[in-house]
């Protein structure tokens, strides 16, 4: 049986003093918000982005090589029409909260 997520509504706690970090921009935006408050702090360099474990049927062929994600696709998820719209319609002050800070019109 499946069970939903409900969060909390962002707008609830983001105001316009709050710095925001987006994927898939997370890191350049987490290191931004660093240049501003902690000049100086750097995020050490990721060693392994997106490491994927080898599946249960690749354990059991003798010589199976471990199947890699590529970082530009790993958080790529064809979202469905049918579950956007509700959560922009439920969601609606974080669907526009969202467009502001992360969108198109940030870029």
């Amino acid at each position: 049986v499946g069970h939903y997520v409900v969060p909390w509504p962002q707008t609830a706690y983001v105001g316009n003093d709050t710095m925001t970090a987006c994927l898939p921009t997370l890191r350049a935006d987490v290191q931004g918000i660093l240049d501003r408050v902690l000049p100086g702090c750097v995020l050490p360099p990721v060693a392994t982005l997106n490491r994927v474990k080898r599946r249960p049927s690749d354990r059991r062929r003798p010589g199976a090589r471990r199947r890699r994600t590529s970082a530009k696709h790993a958080h790529t998820v064809k979202p469905s029409p049918e579950l956007c719209s509700v959560v922009n319609e439920v969601y609606a002050d974080d669907a526009r909260l969202w467009r502001s800070r992360c969108g198109e019109s940030r870029a």
